[in-house]
């Protein structure tokens, strides 16, 4: 048998490779010296003043105590941290700061934080970004578990990436990507940064981010539904056109030549693949301030009246475009005008118009009138187009005029005498011989299983004939001015009243629901 025989000069090689390979097992082996830490900081890139803490992390990622401090020096969200000395190559870097909004094109309404956890001995460039910050939690509980640091960030890497459907095994780590950088990697981060941001406020985007580690952190799978279709939404309701020309935009103002990456086809691979269920929807209420809503979903049969409404409300980031189509009618321009419409003008060729919602986010409510004779039903079709739709995504039939105790509008009455006199909206009083000096009432009692709009037009010939008490009106919404009275109301089962004195003799005209009427004032 022979023996190995290792002299003092071979045992002067070999240990230095075994001391070598020991510290690349373990860097918590040796204090080292990091001539240069840098790197940058995005959402979309965070702005000047941005505070950067480095903390120092042992091989179970606790942290040492050792903290370095920096801030970003300009607009790029670029920080250096210089000659900072590390016994171990982990390490937490945390920013804290505004940013761009690559969705709105804007600079960010608060301040967000973001971290990412890294190796950084073979390492003199280390980003701080949304998949950086998503993977942390999951790569702690990994490695507290007994998994290698290496083997943990892979795996949180690829369970975060799997929630938005994407599965790249060759991706590089998360803090060495840039939104601002050709190629893949650098689109998928830029891609999941603008599906966590969408149309959120910071708070919001913030809250959604917590909620999506706190839901990976046990197991890296996505178990809460509605995370996902917060996710969906967002993505849905992006401009992906703005977010690109937004960005670079932003980097010629800060005189930069880059090239954002292809990012949109990730983006819509999500849309087109992912299973979460879409439920960012324009609502459309029953009521409005101009009346009944045509467009509410849950009713098809409307009165014949001038208290009908078109009214949606749009969360932000939604769309809306109405078509209505098959007959004539006529919207309200004064004094209550279209809120958040545009309305084109009306074809008379195809009897049709179309209502755009011109501020997304917003409320819109239109008053309209419907050409509809006494007793004679007609039909209209609504086409809605939510949220950019080329096609109708919903068509409804309505019928205008319709009668009976459903529409409650017709069920409203006018008793003989009101509370302040008799009652000048009574269909059997003459108003031909009115008095000055003589407090007279305008009541209705509205039905009890609706909620109509009623409203009148008083229209005087000359200045000054009439005064209004505002202590005696109960439940009607008035304006006025020296010829014009108008009072309209809404409340459902409840009596509406108030006062009205000439002040001198007069001629007027009173027009309102189903009231057409001429007085006279001596």
């Amino acid at each position: 048998m022979k023996k190995l025989k290792i002299s003092a000069k071979m045992l002067l090689i070999i240990f230095p490779l075994i001391f070598l390979n020991s510290c690349e097992n373990n860097p918590e082996d040796n204090t080292f010296i990091k001539e240069q830490i840098k790197g940058y900081v995005q959402k979309g890139p965070y702005l000047i003043g941005t505070s950067i803490s480095l903390s120092e992390l042992k091989s179970d990622l606790s942290q040492t105590g050792k903290v370095f401090t920096t801030d970003i020096k300009n607009n790029q969200g670029a920080f250096e941290i210089r000659n900072i000395e590390l016994s171990s190559g982990f390490v937490e870097i945390t920013a804290d700061g505004f940013y761009f909004n690559e969705l709105i094109g804007e600079n960010s309404s608060a301040q967000l934080t973001l971290s990412a956890v890294s190796d950084i001995r073979d390492k003199s460039t280390l980003n701080v970004n949304i998949l950086a910050h998503l993977e942390k939690d999951r790569l702690l509980k990994l490695v507290s578990e007994g998994a290698s640091f290496l083997d943990a960030k892979t795996q949180a890497q690829e369970e975060i990436l799997k929630v938005f459907l994407i599965a790249k095994s060759d991706i590089t780590e998360s803090e060495l990507l840039n939104i601002s950088e050709d190629g893949d990697n650098n689109a998928i981060l830029l891609a999941v940064s603008v599906i966590l941001q969408g149309h959120l406020s910071v708070a919001d985007m913030s809250e959604l981010i917590g909620k999506l580690n706190s839901d990976l952190v046990e197991d890296g799978i996505l178990d809460d539904p509605s995370i996902g279709t917060a996710l969906i939404n967002n993505a849905r309701l992006a401009d992906l056109q703005s977010v690109r020309t937004n960005l670079e935009n932003r980097y010629k103002e800060l005189d930069l030549d880059v090239s954002i990456p292809e990012f949109e086809k990730y983006i819509e691979y999500f849309i087109e693949n992912s299973e979460y269920e879409f439920d960012h929807f324009p609502v459309y209420p029953e009521t409005s301030d101009y009346g009944i809503n045509i467009l509410h979903l849950e009713r098809d049969s409307f009165p014949m009246s001038n208290g009908l409404s078109l009214a949606a409300e749009l969360p932000e980031g939604t769309s809306l475009r109405i078509v209505l189509k098959g007959g004539m009618w006529w919207y309200r321009f004064a004094p209550e005008g279209p809120k958040n419409w545009e309305i084109s003008r009306y074809n008379e060729s195809s009897r049709q118009q179309e209502f755009t919602a011109s501020s997304p986010g917003g409320n819109s409510d239109v008053s309209l009138e419907f050409e509809v004779q006494t007793g004679i039903q007609k039909n209209y079709t609504i086409e809605y187009y939510e949220n950019g739709a080329e096609l109708p995504t919903r068509i409804r039939e309505i019928t205008i005029g319709t009668e009976g105790p459903q529409q409650g509008i017709n069920d409203a009455s006018y008793p003989k005498d009101g509370q302040f006199g008799p009652n000048i909206l009574a269909m059997e009083y003459d108003t031909l011989s009115l008095q000055t000096g003589i407090k007279y009432s305008l009541a209705v009692d509205f039905p009890k299983y609706d909620e109509p709009r009623i409203s009148y037009q008083f229209n005087f010939n000359e200045a000054g004939i009439y005064s209004v008490d505002p202590g005696d009106i109960i439940l009607w919404d008035i304006t006025q001015d020296s010829t014009n009275l108008k009072i309209s109301g809404r409340n459902k089962d409840m009596k509406a009243d108030m006062s009205i004195l000439f002040t001198r003799p007069g001629i007027f005209d009173l027009e309102g629901e189903g009231i057409s009427k001429i007085g006279r004032i001596y």
